[in-house]
């Protein structure tokens, strides 16, 4: 895609910033609003239909998310802990039992997905090996030690990177 220019006024100055559609917000330096519309279905299929549709609009949005983190287009500084999480569930708690109910739906897609990524000490990370025991070709106990350990470290460093900027967040606000 061709960039586009987009104008601006800050500090009293008017900008004009050329901006590459596909990349990612934060890479930019400005930020988006968000907006939560919600629409309330009667028909039990047609909403069964709509929670499906969003569920896997979410997956698509949290597999993009990893990529990005992945390929770096993402910033680290994203990942968030326990505390943003608290956080993000209080906020949509004080909105309505409707959007807390959204918010715990989404953390859970969001966990179900990281729990399947090939990571050795998680779920996804099992079938690598269960693939090997099928064709006959078991992968010996010590590698898989060695695989689980290392998952193990990679888990752990992403639990230190979430503390550390749900840290950081408490004390620039």
């Amino acid at each position: 895609m061709e960039p586009i220019e987009v104008g601006l006024e800050r500090d009293g100055k008017e900008h004009v910033l050329r901006v590459e559609p596909g990349r990612w917000p934060g890479e930019l330096g400005y930020q988006h609003a968000t907006v939560i519309v919600t629409h309330r279905e009667r028909n039990v299929l047609r909403a069964a239909a709509m929670g499906w549709q969003q569920t896997t609009r979410l997956i698509e949005q949290v597999l993009l998310t990893v990529k990005g983190l992945v390929t770096r287009r993402v910033s680290s500084k994203n990942i968030g802990g326990p505390i943003l999480l608290v956080q993000a569930t209080y906020t949509m708690f004080d909105q309505g039992w409707g959007l807390y109910l959204h918010i715990l739906g989404l953390i859970s897609v969001n966990l179900a997905i990281l729990n399947l990524l090939p990571i050795p000490i998680l779920d996804g990370g099992r079938s690598p090996a269960h693939r090997g025991e099928a064709a006959g070709k078991p992968l010996p106990e010590r590698v898989i030690g060695y695989l689980q350990v290392a998952g193990l470290v990679l888990i752990l460093c992403l639990v230190v990177l979430a503390f550390r900027n749900d840290i950081t967040r408490l004390f620039q606000q």
